[in-house]
């Protein structure tokens, strides 16, 4: 996208400098022909011409990296929102978690009401509760609470009768199998993105995630394999596949619980079914599922 951007800006202003050219010659050869301007003046106007759209030029160049800089101070914005959490705290040593919310609350700073006030919800190790509802009714919120993104306003929630914030962040996160609604990626290799949610995975274990959200096409069709780069954040990849993507590297945790914000948004039939199943199979390891989405099908 930004690279496009870039192109369509330097295209307009290479097709200005070229009709820039064209009136001065133009105009210039009918002074030329009348005497009042002789031909080396007439190239020096267009010399300076051309140079006076030297700056314009460079600034077009820099869109990219005006671009680039706004990319990086949003993803160190979001991870600034992170709450700062102990390395401290307890594991718990099941295949699946039950999950219970007691009267929870949340509120965005300067918001007039709550988003959530007193909830309370519970789910047994190997439920599913599928959570539906419109935009801006607090699924994503939720969800971002449960993965220990976002800290209650009020009440507590346990996970197997612990409260999360005795529980060891390192453990959860890496039991946890989160796909939020906007995937971010790192600028770089797809081997890379894997690696940095799982740095003992190989390039086998990549295959086989990548496998299993039918993106195998994306690695194996390009000569630079898995070590081409993702840019812009992904941006250049569809909505479905972006999504897809970002499920494929959650997975690379054999996680307890699995929360998974609008799943199947962007994605054709194809794409879907292809979600549904590594949610069925999800299904048969016994992994505790929350899922929000507008998907009636899940």
């Amino acid at each position: 996208y930004i690279s496009n951007r870039q192109n369509r800006i330097q295209t307009i202003v290479r097709s200005c400098s070229s009709v820039l050219t064209v009136i001065i010659i133009s105009v210039g050869a009918t002074i030329v022909t009348k005497g009042a301007l002789d031909i080396g003046a007439l190239i020096g106007v267009n010399i300076l011409a051309a140079r006076a759209l030297l700056p314009v030029i460079g600034l077009s160049q820099q869109v990219e990296s005006w671009a680039r800089a706004k990319e990086a101070s949003r993803t160190v914005s979001s991870i600034n929102k992170i709450p700062v959490v102990s390395p401290d705290g307890t594991g718990i040593n099941k295949a699946s978690v039950g999950i219970e919310l007691r009267d929870v609350g949340f509120s965005y700073p300067f918001a007039h009401l709550p988003v959530f006030d007193r909830l309370n919800v519970s789910v047994g190790p190997g439920e599913i509760l599928c959570v539906y509802g419109g935009n801006g009714t607090g699924k994503t919120t939720l969800a971002k609470m449960l993965c220990g993104l976002l800290q209650s306003d009020g009440g507590k929630i346990f996970v197997d009768g612990i409260n999360l914030q005795q529980i060891s962040p390192k453990w959860w996160f890496n039991k946890t199998i989160y796909l939020p609604q906007e995937p971010d990626f790192i600028n770089d290799t797809f081997r890379n993105n894997f690696l940095t949610y799982n740095p003992d995975l190989d390039a086998n274990d990549i295959h086989q995630l990548l496998g299993q959200l039918d993106l195998l096409a994306l690695v194996d069709e390009n000569p630079e394999g898995l070590d081409q780069k993702i840019r812009n954040n992904g941006k250049r990849l569809s909505l479905g596949v972006r999504r897809r993507l970002a499920l494929a590297r959650a997975l690379c945790h054999d996680g307890v619980l699995a929360i998974l914000d609008e799943p199947t948004e962007g994605m054709d039939p194809k794409g879907a079914s292809t979600v549904y199943n590594v949610m069925n199979g999800l299904v048969e390891k016994k992994c505790t599922m929350i899922v929000f989405s507008h998907d009636r099908n899940i």
